[in-house]
């Protein structure tokens, strides 16, 4: 996920489609996978809006103070209903709602612009 970008329609708190930026990637596959093995990860359990924009603590391991970097991030899966709980902090992202046929950007990073 962290050189690999993908495209999520959450629609109701389930995540309906999940879809590469650019080519077919890693990352893509291997959520894909886990949602084919588990339907439960698919609900979004949990969603974060970090807003420290300070650069140098997000490491690529378990690490709490990743939710607190600017983007977002989600949570998937709940014990006892799933085997482990997965935050995936996203800090090139762009959130947007939909309501009939209107679309309004809720928040973006400075990132994102480099990315798509």
């Amino acid at each position: 996920m962290a050189t690999d970008g993908a495209v999520l329609r959450v629609q109701g708190g389930v995540i309906q489609d999940i879809r590469p930026v650019g080519p077919d990637n890693a990352f893509v596959r291997a959520l894909r996978g886990m949602l084919d093995d588990d339907p439960n990860y698919a609900k979004v359990h949990e969603l974060g809006f970090g807003l420290n924009p300070c650069e140098g603590f997000f490491l690529y391991d378990n690490f709490l103070p990743n939710e607190m970097k600017l983007g977002v991030h989600f949570g998937l899966g709940l014990t006892p209903f799933t085997e482990f709980h997965l935050d995936l902090a996203c800090t090139s992202i762009a959130v947007y709602a939909e309501s009939g046929n209107q679309q309004k950007e809720l928040f973006r990073t400075g990132a994102l612009a480099r990315v798509i």
